[in-house]
């Protein structure tokens, strides 16, 4: 009876650490927007996987929204660049989205 069920356990333990680690490359981030003006867009890249994409379409001053940075990689270091109303923009290299919940464009 006991080696009837061990197959199935296997199986359970293997789709859990499945599910896991593709929870594990979901990075879902709060982005706020302290520029001053609205940002346009904003774009995330990683020199660690070498992914680059729009993460935000759009984001009013002093406004926040959920971002997802879901590379597939399980990166962790990624670079911003939020263009800005006016033309300019402004850049942010090196956060960690692994250890932050909330990051404010400047």
């Amino acid at each position: 009876m006991r080696t009837r069920f061990a197959p199935l356990l296997v199986t359970v333990a293997v789709i859990a650490a499945a599910v896991g680690a593709a929870q594990a490359f979901d990075r879902r981030i709060r982005i706020k927007n302290d520029t001053g003006q609205a940002i346009v867009s904003l774009s995330a890249s990683s020199s660690e996987s070498g992914w680059s994409g729009q993460v935000l379409a759009g984001l009013a001053p002093g406004k926040a929204a959920m971002a997802t940075i879901d590379d597939g990689s399980g990166a962790c270091t990624y670079d911003f660049t939020a263009a800005l109303e006016d033309g300019s923009s402004r850049r942010a290299g090196g956060v960690n989205v692994c250890d932050l919940s909330v990051f404010a464009i400047e």
